[in-house]
């Protein structure tokens, strides 16, 4: 693999670990409702920009990498992220140019998508009590996407990461 080929990948493999650990964390009860879906807000700024490299495979493998770690069905974050995925890669030229606090919006869409098809399939497998507080998960979400955009667009050229 060449020196550029590493660079281009680190920020990748650092961001992603990132938002795993900071998606697996063990958090206080009542911060569980506030907390943004970090893992899926670093998959879809990363496939707004490099929709070749980070795309519904990558999706696929993040998912099963998260319910894993888990200890969710296997393949429930798996199925809801490549979904995700595949509709921002098939948008993501008008996703790109639209203002942040569009994009932001479509990240409260995003997200509110994810939990919706994670409730569905919670309640299809098992007996789950959904609150109201359920909901805020994709609020504080899209509140984050401009920050998290940002540090994403900044390390996707290598040449800044150096």
């Amino acid at each position: 693999m060449h020196r550029e080929a590493k660079i281009r990948i680190v920020p990748l493999i650092i961001s992603f670990v990132t938002a795993l650990v900071l998606s697996i964390l063990p958090i206080p009860h009542w911060l569980q409702w506030l907390w943004p879906n970090w893992l899926l807000l670093t998959l879809i700024g990363w496939s707004l920009y490099l929709p070749s490299r980070i795309n519904v495979g990558a999706a696929f493998c993040v998912g099963i990498i998260l319910d894993a770690l888990t200890g969710s069905y296997l393949g429930e974050n798996a199925l809801v992220f490549t979904l995700i995925i595949y509709l921002v890669v098939k948008f993501q030229h008008l996703l790109r140019t639209c203002p942040l606090w569009q994009q932001s919006i479509a990240m409260l869409l995003f997200v509110s998508l994810n939990q919706l098809l994670a409730t569905w399939i919670h309640a299809w497998m098992s007996d789950m009590a959904v609150t109201d507080w359920y909901w805020l998960t994709p609020v504080t979400s899209m509140l984050f996407w401009p920050w998290i955009i940002r540090l994403l667009r900044r390390y996707q050229n290598p040449l800044t990461f150096m």
